[in-house]
């Protein structure tokens, strides 16, 4: 029996790799998909659609974020692709770039963004918190949200060079401890 395009099923099945031995440069000229999609050490990872419950919580984060950039005179992406390194492009569910960065934006971002956050689900919790997060370090990712929809908490890493510092975490409905863009409060995201 084959699998649904779209699961009603609360607990989806997790990131896949569909391509091994793929580059940066071929994985940015390939045709746009709906299908989320990251190449990671040159492994192609496709992800199952969002449910609602993600979509609507990227939107909100996304609207906060955008708030606060559009005053600093920075950008807010949703789901772009980030060129990362050779055999690495992911798509953060959210991604900020400082004023100072926006040049790196394109049809892709030629760079990492300065925020990524990533809205973590049952389906996606190993794959995000292990193998995308970990392309993050060493790149110009200055921090890293991880909105975790089933503990309705959000985790605030900053970077320290080639690791990650763990800021407190925080609660839907508390301000996010964000040393980066600390005005956006708790983004929309209630309790």
């Amino acid at each position: 029996m084959t699998q649904p395009r779209f699961s009603l099923d609360s607990d989806p099945t997790p990131p896949s790799v569909i391509m091994r031995g793929l580059t940066a440069e071929t994985y940015f000229t390939l045709a746009p998909t709906e299908q989320p999609q990251n190449l990671i050490e040159g492994l192609l990872y496709a992800s199952p659609f969002p449910s609602e419950e993600h979509e609507d919580a990227v939107l909100a984060i996304a609207q906060a974020i955008d708030a606060v950039a559009k005053r600093r005179g920075g950008k807010t992406f949703v789901n772009p692709d980030c060129w990362l390194g050779d055999e690495t492009g992911v798509q953060p569910d959210v991604a900020y770039l400082a004023p100072e960065r926006v040049r790196v934006a394109g049809r892709f971002l030629r760079e990492a963004p300065d925020l990524v956050v990533e809205v973590v689900t049952r389906g996606t919790a190993i794959f995000d918190r292990q193998v995308k997060f970990s392309a993050y370090p060493g790149t110009h990712v200055r921090e890293a949200w991880l909105v975790d929809l089933d503990s309705r908490e959000v985790t605030v890493f900053v970077a320290d060079g080639e690791s990650w510092e763990t800021m407190p975490t925080a609660q839907f409905g508390s301000a996010i401890p964000s040393a980066l863009l600390p005005e956006v409060g708790a983004a929309g995201l209630s309790a």
